[in-house]
């Protein structure tokens, strides 16, 4: 068994997609907050800092442990 945790990643179309689909979200979303990062063709997208990233996987891992003991966490967006 595997668990995939999303931390939630954005790219300008992702943000304008989840707006649409989401209206009401609390997502925080703001460009000016989170680290950029260049991917294939020139695109960007939008993450965690390293800081939070490590204290949220700390957590998703705790939780998969305690909820999925027989999973292995193999992959974080």
């Amino acid at each position: 068994m595997a668990a995939e945790p999303s931390t939630h990643r954005l790219s300008p179309g992702s943000k304008k997609a989840l707006h649409k689909r989401y209206p009401g979200t609390d997502v925080e979303m703001d460009e000016a907050e989170r680290p950029r990062r260049a991917i294939r063709f020139n695109a960007i997208k939008y993450v965690r800092t390293p800081d939070l990233m490590k204290e949220m996987r700390a957590f998703l891992d705790g939780a998969i442990g305690k909820h999925l003991p027989a999973a292995r966490s193999l992959y974080r967006t």
